[in-house]
C-alpha cells in the first residue's frame, strides 16, 4: 500500500516559489501553489504572512509564515544584502571601492550589508539604536554611530530601518547627491516628498532576494520550513 504523501499549500510567489516547490515535491511532499481559502484541508500551508493571523484557527492546517522565522530572517538577510550592493551598482557611476556608503539599522540586512560593503574597499558607516549591536559591529572594524549621528556627506545610503527615519530633518543632513537605497517593509523609512524636495533620489528595494536569486532565495524558505515542518510533526 502506497503511503500518502503529505500535501503542502503553497502561496503563490513568482519563480522564487516554483523553485521552493521543485524542493519540496524532491522531499516526497504533494505540492499545490495556490492560495486563501483554497489553501484548507492541506498538511501545511507555507506563506511569507499571512494577512489574518486568525484566518486558520479551527482548522487542521499547520501555517508557516516563514517570514517569521529566525533562521530565514538571518540567511534572507545575507541574500538581501548581496543584492543591495548589486541595485547600488546599477544605479551609480561610481565604483563603491572607494566611496563613502551609510547604513542605517543592527538587524539581519545591516551587518552582512557593512561587512560586504567593506570588503568592496568602501569606508562604511553603521547607524544604529541598539548600543549592543553597535559595539559588536566596532568588534568587527565597523565604524559605527548612534541613529541621531547619521548625518555625513555619504555616497549611498542603505536604510533598513522599518520606519520613518530620513524625516525632512535627516535627509537635510545628508549629501543631497547620495543615492538612498530603502530596504526597509512597507511603508518604507523614507519621507518620499520631502527627498523630492531636496532632489535626493530614493530607490524602494524591497523582496530583492526573489528578484535577483530566486533559486538561492527558494533555498533559503527551504531549509527554514523543512525545519519547522519537523518541529511541528515531533
Amino acid at each position: 500500500m502506497t503511503e500518502k504523501k503529505p500535501l503542502i499549500a503553497l502561496s503563490e510567489g513568482g519563480r522564487k516559489h516554483e523553485y521552493l516547490a521543485e524542493m519540496l515535491q524532491r522531499d516526497g511532499y504533494a505540492v499545490n501553489i495556490t492560495d486563501g481559502e483554497k489553501a484548507r484541508g492541506a498538511d501545511f500551508y507555507i506563506i511569507p504572512k499571512l494577512k489574518n493571523a486568525r484566518s486558520f484557527d479551527n482548522c487542521s492546517t499547520k501555517v508557516i509564515e516563514y517570514l517569521t522565522l529566525e533562521d530565514f530572517k538571518s540567511a534572507n538577510g545575507i541574500l538581501t544584502a548581496e543584492a543591495a550592493i548589486a541595485v547600488a551598482m546599477e544605479n551609480t557611476d561610481f565604483a563603491l571601492s572607494g566611496c563613502k556608503a551609510l547604513v542605517t539599522g543592527g538587524g539581519a540586512i545591516a551587518l552582512p550589508l557593512a561587512l560586504r560593503l567593506k570588503a568592496l574597499g568602501s569606508f562604511v558607516t553603521v547607524a544604529a539604536r541598539n548600543t549592543a549591536k553597535l559595539e559588536l559591529l566596532r568588534a568587527d572594524g565597523i565604524f559605527a554611530v548612534d541613529l541621531c549621528f547619521a548625518g555625513g556627506e555619504y555616497d549611498v545610503v542603505f536604510n533598513t530601518v522599518p520606519a520613518l527615519v530620513f524625516d525632512q530633518k535627516m535627509l537635510s543632513a545628508i549629501n543631497p547627491d547620495a543615492l538612498l537605497i530603502d530596504l526597509a517593509s512597507l511603508p518604507g523609512g523614507v519621507d518620499k516628498t520631502a527627498a523630492e524636495e531636496l532632489g535626493i533620489r530614493v530607490i524602494p528595494a524591497l523582496a530583492l532576494p526573489g528578484k535577483h536569486m530566486p533559486k538561492s532565495a527558494a533555498k533559503v524558505i527551504h531549509n527554514s520550513v523543512i525545519k519547522a515542518i519537523k518541529e511541528m510533526t515531533l
